[in-house]
């Protein structure tokens, strides 16, 4: 019973923290 809203939510976190990872790890490789 997952609403449209929540399960939209739940991927705009997956999709900002991916966003991060990625982005944490590319300073990390060229600092």
């Amino acid at each position: 019973m997952i609403n449209r809203y929540l399960l939209a939510l739940i991927c705009s976190v997956l999709t900002l923290c991916g966003l991060l990872v990625a982005w944490w790890l590319f300073l990390n490789h060229f600092l």
